[in-house]
């Protein structure tokens, strides 16, 4: 099983493999969203070069216009050429242009909520990509019954802020000139509903407007029951250097065989009021 993070400084990298890191993204900005940072392509050349024993991805994660796909097509050509081992992607556009190069091997197709049945996904692998990121937002036995439908090309995001909902549309910019006063895009916003009790974080770039959840989820003790897939990650998006490294030490002991009881209980002991189990043992209609 492949341990993957995202990661904000290439320095960060050898602490990381250190602790039991096997892969790492770096993404590029324009083709990626909702990250904490971005990289340049020499960069990113730099620290592949350096780091020969790691597995290096990205995204591209960006929704694109039509006048866009020419830029996308270089890109992917870049992508080819330096081999990643993976690219995340979620508008069928990326799709269609790899496999005019024959990449589609290297397709990792990550829709955040969408990828929530086993048809759905079987179905997005005999495309021949190399695996799927199974939807954080259904239940543990949803996921266990995907997981034993489907065949081994599977992805789960095990740690992090999920995202909630991605719009191109600026709503912050338009929300502040509706009352008159100045949006920050340098600001964290909260938002809060009447149904649910955590705040959602909610934030505006040039691609649009994310939400997340104010909680970050965590599958500690859960990863035992994982262990039959292809890779997990920890999205390390409003988490610091510190944080992430702490997440990727307690993953690893489990996957090294060490006590779960033991690790979960010194992870939640040091944690507790930042983390929750998302909606693995509640559907997500329950607390809408």
């Amino acid at each position: 099983m492949e341990l993957l993070t995202s990661i904000q400084s290439i320095r960060d990298i050898p602490r990381y493999k250190s602790l039991g890191m096997t892969g790492c993204i770096l993404s590029c900005d324009y083709f990626a969203t909702r990250q904490n940072h971005y990289f340049t392509k020499e960069e990113i050349v730099c620290a592949m070069q350096e780091h020969a024993d790691v597995q290096f991805y990205t995204i591209v994660n960006r929704i694109f216009a039509q006048d866009e796909l020419q830029q996308l097509e270089e890109f992917l050509v870049w992508c080819k050429d330096v081999q990643f081992a993976g690219i995340y992607y979620s508008d069928p556009a990326v799709y269609m242009l790899a496999k005019k190069y024959g990449m589609e091997n290297i397709l990792i197709y990550n829709q955040d909520t969408v990828l929530t049945n086993s048809l759905d996904i079987q179905g997005y692998l005999d495309l021949g990509i190399k695996r799927c990121v199974i939807s954080r937002e259904i239940t543990l036995d949803e996921i266990l019954t995907i997981m034993n439908r489907c065949e081994n090309k599977l992805e789960l995001m095990v740690h992090g802020h999920m995202n909630l909902s991605y719009s191109k549309r600026r709503l912050l910019s338009c929300y502040f000139d509706e009352i008159g006063e100045v949006h920050s895009t340098a600001k964290m916003y909260t938002l809060e509903e009447e149904t649910r009790k955590d705040k959602m974080f909610i934030t505006q770039d040039e691609q649009g407007t994310h939400i997340f959840t104010g909680t970050r989820l965590q599958m500690v003790k859960e990863l035992p029951s994982l262990l039959s897939l292809q890779a997990i990650r920890i999205d390390g998006v409003f988490m610091n250097s510190d944080e992430i490294a702490d997440a990727i030490m307690y993953y690893a002991q489990i996957l090294n065989g060490n006590d779960v009881d033991s690790v979960y209980d010194a992870f939640i002991a040091k944690n507790e009021e930042l983390y929750t189990s998302g909606y693995l043992y509640q559907k997500t209609n329950i607390v809408k």
